[in-house]
C-alpha cells in the first residue's frame, strides 16, 4: 500500500479534564515534545494524508506547524463517534486509519502491522487490540467464529464480559465513505449522552461486514494518557522505547 492510499484521522478534541489543566491533554509534553508531536511523527511514516479532529484553538495553532495536514472542528464534545462524523465534510475515500490523540507511545511499526493485516485478510474493518490481565476501564472485544461482533464498554459490560482479557486500543481501519453511513445509526449512550465510536462495530457486524482484530506486539505502546500520573509513568518509559 502506498502512503497516499490511506488517510489517518487523529481524534484530538478531548478536554482531558482529569489532567486538571487549562492546556488541552494532547498538548502536554512527554520527552520534551507535545503528545500530539509524537503521534504525528509516527503517523507521518505511514501516510502523507493526516486529518486532526480538534476541539480548541490552542490545538489548531499547534498543528499549524505540521506540514501537509488538515483539521476539522468538533465544537460540542459529544464523543468519539460524533468526532469521526466531522471528517465526512472532507469527502475522504479509501481507508481511514483512526486513532486517539493520547497514545504518544504508539510506534509506526504497530500501525504498519495493522495495515498489512487488514489487506492480507481482506477485512472491511480492522481493530488493533491488546491482551492484558488488568482490563478494567477498557472496552472488551466480543468475538464469534473469529470475527469481532461488538466492543463492550466497561459501563455496559456484564460480569462475564468484564473477565475478557482482550481489549480495545481505540485504533481502527474503516472504509470511507461507508463508515459515515454506519455512524448515522449510532445512538447516544444513555449514561454519558455521548456517541461512542465503538458502537459502530455492532452495527457493521449486523450489516455483514467482515471485522477482525489484531493484537499489539507491545501493550505499553498503547498506554493512554488520562492524568498527570499517567504522564509521569509514560515519561519514565519513553527513554526505554526503541524506534520502529
Amino acid at each position: 500500500m502506498k502512503k497516499n492510499d490511506l488517510t489517518a484521522v487523529i481524534l484530538a478534541a478531548g478536554k482531558g479534564t482529569r489532567m486538571k489543566s487549562s492546556l488541552p491533554k494532547v498538548l502536554h509534553k512527554l520527552g520534551g515534545k507535545a503528545m500530539l508531536d509524537h503521534i504525528y511523527s509516527e503517523t507521518k511514516k505511514i501516510t502523507d494524508d493526516i486529518v486532526f479532529v480538534i476541539g480548541s484553538e490552542k490545538v489548531r495553532k499547534h498543528i499549524s506547524a505540521y506540514p501537509d495536514c488538515r483539521c476539522v472542528l468538533q465544537r460540542k464534545k459529544l464523543g468519539t463517534g460524533d468526532a469521526l462524523t466531522k471528517v465526512k465534510k472532507l469527502k475522504v475515500r479509501g481507508l481511514l486509519l483512526v486513532m486517539p490523540g493520547d497514545v504518544p507511545l504508539l510506534k509506526s511499526g504497530e500501525l504498519k502491522r495493522l495495515i498489512a493485516f487488514h489487506s492480507l485478510n481482506a477485512n472491511d474493518i480492522s481493530v488493533l487490540t491488546a491482551s492484558t490481565e488488568q482490563p478494567e476501564g477498557y472496552g472488551r472485544i466480543i468475538r464469534q467464529r473469529g470475527r469481532v461482533t461488538d466492543i463492550r464498554e466497561e459501563l455496559d459490560a456484564s460480569a462475564a464480559e468484564k473477565n475478557i482479557k482482550i481489549v480495545n486500543s481505540g485504533i481502527y481501519i474503516f472504509p470511507a465513505p461507508e463508515i459515515f453511513r454506519l455512524l448515522e445509526a449510532i445512538k447516544a449512550n444513555p449514561l454519558k449522552k455521548e456517541y461512542y465510536l465503538t458502537d459502530v462495530i455492532k452495527i457493521a457486524s449486523r450489516a455483514g461486514l467482515k471485522i477482525k482484530s489484531l493484537n499489539a506486539v507491545n501493550n505499553s505502546f498503547l498506554m493512554g494518557i488520562n492524568s498527570k500520573a499517567d504522564l509521569a509513568t509514560a515519561e519514565k518509559m519513553v527513554s526505554g522505547l526503541t524506534p520502529s
